[in-house]
């Protein structure tokens, strides 16, 4: 290991050898990389000051490269790291300390060797990162050795990780990667806007963009001009409609922007409102396709040869969404909206499409544009009414950061909120017509909705429970559905893989007295464990129309889950429902399945607070889901039947779950997720981890299997986001390696 002195300071003086004063605000060192192929730059820095970060840019031979910059978060004392990975080609790196003048400490290392770098690495992690031991209540697991084991597996992981260069991504401060793919999507756009004004016919425009403005002020009205005008799409108009306004500042900027080739003015006669001046935007267009961009917002770098290209390539689609970004007052960047594929069941909860949404004029003038009682939610009542009678398939998401959204300027619908609320749900009931008995608040977050279907007879519900021995799991579980649980129709089937001991034997035969009949049955059958089997075995015996798969080892925390469940049933071409689970200790073990993650497939938000909301609030409402964990599924037997069960060979033990759910759905079945169904789960407490012991390398070899049958090494779930990391529960950013393409729905 060695130091390496700057070769040039800009705004920065030495004080000491690692002593150092910023004289200006953006004070930088620039220094040579490491020459070697498997050395490691590392910086161990103190900084006093709270508003401080940390930028390092690259000179590959053409200057420092802003796009490339990485911006890692500040803490009182940290180290950080580049691999050897990160290296490659530089010639220069500029490390620029931004933020408050004075004294900090710096100092900068190169060292080929992994292990100290690892170390440092793991313990500032371990102060700053909120990084700790696993512990039974937190991850449901039972016995000191285990999770001992785990930790050892865990840490060991994290130092072959840190050594292979596979540590950046935690390092950095999530915004400045959202500002890195903003500039990562704006350089691969700049193309695209040459060859779709080349490829545009002359004519009326493709798109009409239209924004009601009323008294605006006139610095967002020249943003918002700006940015369409620097999109360079002579293909595209943006129409201002004037609802009114009488301030001469923002008459002035209206007529200013009028002075543009591809912008129009329409002037309201008298203030109308949102709903108003936006049909007469609409009357005014010429577009084969419309969308809606609020006054005070602006449209990112490249969106509208995204959105242009998206048309070509999908000639027969009916709708097209973006993604979008969340600033502040100055259009400063400060979060962002990356959007699941198309989903109506979570559009049942949560107007998650909102900014960009690009809709066929045609089609928005018949329904009689927007609608102005429904003032407020205007944009989700369109939205509902539109889609009716429209293919999933047709209706294509743009993972493209392609809206600036000033999130906080009040508006409308924020400074209204009760009114605002309430037209969303008078647009979901007319929506959903006769099939819905009301519109509720979500438990979490009472601006979203639950859609609540009119009771129809209640299908009898076949809860098959595989079980071997396990007394007082089976005792408390069949306790909880009989007494704990308001569904009309239950009964219980056991599949039983060699119970021998008497205590559970004799409960058996207590509980059929207890249920009355046939309403509890255990069919025991010594065999080898095969939870597959076991499984489709108790569906064989199962008279129900639906079949509830249950884990011995769930608890009941409510009166309602499974009706609830069963309500879900209600969305078009349901077949499978999961439910929100809960480790005994309260934290998140369930909230559905993401395919791909880890490169196989793995529960979202694992281990996180259970009042967790979730990106747009998606955990507090249901939705459409690629699989959710066999430990309490809901299957109508229809689904169960068309699709031939478990794969009993493939799948006997891990992963059966998932791989039934991606049969289901390329069967036609949708799988939904509930958050309004919740249980505990004390997660493998009848036969131990998967994860520990001679387990660990079958669960390998399933892994495996699931990747060739189904692709997850590469898959991204339509659930999730192409901007979000595969490699973690949580949905973290990640710099995608180009522009995503645009897709269809979650379920298709």
């Amino acid at each position: 290991m060695r130091f390496i002195r700057p070769i040039d300071l800009v705004g920065i003086e030495r004080c000491s050898p690692f002593r150092w004063r910023k004289l200006q605000d953006d004070g930088a060192f620039v220094i040579e990389p490491p020459r070697g192929v498997r050395d490691f730059l590392g910086l161990v820095c103190r900084v006093e000051g709270e508003r401080v970060t940390l930028q390092i840019a690259f000179d590959r031979g053409h200057g420092f490269d802003e796009a490339s910059a990485l911006l890692f978060k500040m803490y009182p004392f940290g180290f950080y790291h580049l691999p050897p990975a990160a290296l490659v080609e530089v010639r220069r790196i500029r490390i620029r300390i931004e933020g408050e003048r004075g004294d900090f400490t710096c100092a900068i290392v190169e060292t080929e060797r992994p292990l100290p770098v690892a170390a440092m690495h793991f313990l500032f992690n371990l102060r700053y990162q909120n990084v700790k031991a696993l512990t039974a209540a937190g991850t449901g697991r039972h016995g000191s050795l285990a999770l001992a084991r785990d930790n050892v597996r865990r840490i060991s992981r994290f130092f072959r990780d840190v050594a292979g260069g596979d540590t950046l991504r935690s390092q950095q401060d999530e915004r400045d990667i959202l500002h890195r793919i903003v500039a990562v999507q704006t350089i691969a756009a700049a193309p695209l806007r040459v060859a779709m004004r080349e490829a545009q016919p002359a004519g009326p425009p493709l798109i009409s963009f239209v924004s009601p403005a009323y008294e605006t002020k006139p610095a967002y009205i020249a943003d918002l001009v700006g940015s369409f005008v620097a999109e360079e799409a002579p293909y595209a108009e943006l129409i201002l409609v004037d609802d009114g306004s009488v301030t001469p500042e923002t008459l002035a900027a209206l007529a200013e922007a009028a002075t543009r080739p591809t912008v129009r003015v329409v002037t309201m006669a008298a203030n109308g409102g949102i709903a108003a001046a936006t049909n007469a935007g609409i009357a005014a267009a010429r577009g084969d396709w419309l969308s809606f961009i609020d006054h005070d917002d602006a449209f990112a770098s490249g969106a509208i040869p995204v959105i242009a290209r998206a048309i070509a390539e999908h000639p027969a689609a009916q709708l097209f969404y973006t993604d979008e970004l969340i600033t502040d007052a100055g259009l400063t960047v400060t979060g962002a909206f990356c959007k699941p594929a198309f989903d109506p069941v979570l559009l049942s909860g949560v107007n998650y499409i909102n900014h960009l949404s690009v809709f066929r004029r045609e089609r928005v003038a018949a329904i009689g544009g927007l609608a102005r009682e429904r003032d407020g939610s205007q944009d989700y009542d369109l939205l509902l009414r539109y889609l009716a009678g429209v293919s999933e398939d047709a209706v294509i998401h743009i993972p493209f950061l392609a809206y600036r959204w000033r999130r906080g300027e009040e508006t409308y619908s924020t400074v209204h909120r009760d009114r605002s609320v309430n037209n969303a749900r008078l647009a979901l009931a007319a929506a959903y017509g006769d099939a819905a008995a009301g519109v509720e608040p979500a438990t979490l977050l009472a601006d979203l909705h639950r859609v609540r279907f009119r009771p129809a007879p209640p299908p009898r519900v076949s809860v098959v429970i595989p079980n071997r021995d396990s007394l007082d799991l089976m005792r408390r579980v069949s306790r909880d559905l009989r007494e704990r649980t308001d569904y009309p129709d239950i009964e219980i089937v056991v599949p039983d893989n060699g119970t021998t001991d008497p205590a559970v034997l004799a409960f058996y035969e207590a509980e059929r007295e207890t249920w009355g009949g046939e309403r509890f049955r255990a069919a025991i059958v010594t065999e080898p464990f095969n939870f597959s089997a076991m499984c489709n075995r108790g569906a064989r015996l199962a008279r129900g129309e639906v079949i509830l798969f249950l884990n011995n080892d769930i608890e009941v925390t409510g009166p309602e889950w499974l009706a609830e469940m069963v309500e879900c049933l209600s969305y078009p071409s349901t077949g499978i429902v999961g439910a929100k689970l809960l480790y005994p200790g309260g934290r998140l073990q369930h909230a559905g399945v993401i395919v791909g993650l880890g490169e196989a497939a793995g529960h979202w938000f694992v281990n996180d607070p259970a009042d967790d909301v979730g990106p747009m609030g998606r955990l507090a409402v249901r939705q459409t889901l690629s699989a959710v964990t066999g430990a309490c599924m809901l299957v109508t037997k229809t689904c169960f039947e068309a699709i031939g069960g478990f794969d009993e060979t493939m799948f006997p033990i891990a992963y059966n779950d998932i791989d039934l759910c991606l049969r289901a759905r390329s069967a036609g079945f949708r799988t939904v997720w509930t958050p309004f169904a919740t249980l505990i789960h004390h997660e493998s407490a009848s036969r131990g981890s998967d994860e520990t012991g001679e387990n660990r390398q079958r669960l390998m070899d399933d892994i495996s299997k699931l990747q060739d049958r189904h692709g997850t090494r590469t898959l991204i779930d339509g659930a999730y986001s192409p901007f979000y990391d595969r490699r973690y529960s949580r949905p973290n950013l990640i710099v995608p390696p180009g522009l995503p393409a645009a897709r269809p729905a979650v379920f298709s």
